[in-house]
């Protein structure tokens, strides 16, 4: 095992998690506000999100914001049994007007190389999935909108 990693791996896990308790989202990827509405992202998380999205869109111009249409954020990171590594599932929706072959492989090897790095502050990893369909919300039990910071739908365990 390399320093960095016998590091990372005794030093700050051992002194740095902040276990995730039963019933909540992790606190690195939400914050619980105080008046008791909805948790919203961490704005390091969102920026994140938003950075690689917008990256997805230079692939086919720079500057463009055509090329992904819409996104959600889901998987099991939402749930109330997630822990501290569990992945975080950015669905993003592409506009298929005007894509070829070779543009719709360069937006899916970009997406591929941005997944499983870990989102900004958190030890979450990011799956970026592409669909050209429009998002069915009933194969989702929990999805959070990172542009606009609203759930969709919320997760049974955090009340109505």
């Amino acid at each position: 095992m390399t320093l960095f990693k016998e590091f990372f791996n005794e030093g700050y896990f051992k002194y740095h998690h902040k276990p995730i308790s039963r019933n909540s989202l992790d606190t690195r990827m939400f914050v619980h506000q105080e008046d008791g509405r909805d948790p919203l992202l961490v704005d390091a998380v969102r920026s994140h999100i938003i950075y690689d999205i917008q990256s997805l869109n230079d692939i086919d111009t720079p500057g463009t914001t055509h090329r992904v249409l819409d996104y959600i954020l889901t998987g099991p990171v939402l749930t109330e049994l997630s822990t501290k590594t569990s992945p975080a599932y950015i669905v993003a929706q592409i506009n298929t007007v005007n894509i070829n072959d070779i543009l719709y492989e360069r937006l899916y090897n970009h997406a591929k190389s941005l997944s499983g790095r870990l989102l900004t502050g958190t030890t979450h990893p990011v799956i970026y999935k592409l669909t050209s369909k429009p998002f069915d919300m009933s194969l989702y039990t929990h999805a959070y909108h990172p542009f606009w910071g609203k759930w969709i739908k919320k997760p049974s365990f955090l009340g109505k």
